[in-house]
């Protein structure tokens, strides 16, 4: 059974370099740089038998002349090059990098970058609306029949609900300091604050929605209860 492991490259082009892909079979660990694990187009091959791949190489060779594993001295002349050719890559049988996506296709290299770019059909997609991950070719169908939210992504988190209580707290606090008879509906507020408060953290996204939505009337109405005496006040003639 092939292995699952993901493995990278590097060196072979934008298409390919550092994607984590899957070898069928799994490219033999020897193959691969030593200490970072990727499989480079120009490697090199140490002394004592520690492979590393460009980077790593001319990184180490800029601080010591020592293997960055075992610590042994090497000479440049010991350094042997290994270097693969990018056609040998293509030739190399991966899965499709959809394949945690469901799709099962097994080819060459050089066939599954076509696949992937104009025929593969489990690329996914995060609906617009809700936030949640499902293949490209389902979401129409998704929205369409029904999408469990109603707004855009951010529009309504617990950080927006937050502080609309604040805002509201904050509104009824200057307007009690000016009448001791509205400390009880800001202590009413506050209990229901509280009360919600303590909800906000195991909310899904709808239920958050709808909560915001009740605490809109609720704080609406608040308001209006403490400011409606004045705006009589001010609305009736002396």
């Amino acid at each position: 059974m092939a292995s699952a492991c993901a493995q990278s490259v590097f060196g072979f082009g934008a298409d390919l370099d550092r994607r984590p892909t899957i070898f069928v079979p799994a490219l033999p660990s020897e193959s691969s740089c030593s200490l970072c694990g990727l499989l480079s187009a120009a490697s090199f091959m140490l002394p004592c038998w520690h492979l590393l791949c460009g980077s790593c190489f001319y990184q180490c060779r800029q601080i010591s002349d020592r293997c960055p594993l075992d610590k042994r001295v090497f000479r440049q002349e010991e350094v042997a090059p290994a270097l693969i050719k990018k056609e040998a890559i293509l030739g190399f049988r991966i899965r499709c990098w959809n394949s945690g996506n469901g799709c099962d296709a097994v080819d060459a290299v050089s066939v599954m970058l076509d696949h992937f770019a104009n025929a593969c059909m489990f690329h996914t997609m995060n609906c617009q609306k809700c936030g949640e991950k499902m293949l490209h070719r389902e979401l129409p169908g998704h929205v369409m029949s029904g999408c469990a939210a109603t707004w855009s992504p951010g529009m309504y988190d617990k950080g927006t609900l937050a502080s609309s209580f604040l805002n509201v707290k904050e509104t009824l606090q200057k307007t009690s300091r000016e009448s001791a008879s509205l400390q009880m509906v800001l202590a009413l507020f506050e209990l229901r604050m509280y009360e919600m408060k303590e909800m906000i953290d195991h909310l899904s996204a709808t239920a958050l929605l709808f909560l915001l939505r009740r605490h809109e009337a609720f704080s609406d109405a608040i308001v209006w209860a403490a400011l409606k005496p004045y705006a009589c006040l001010n609305a009736c003639p002396g």
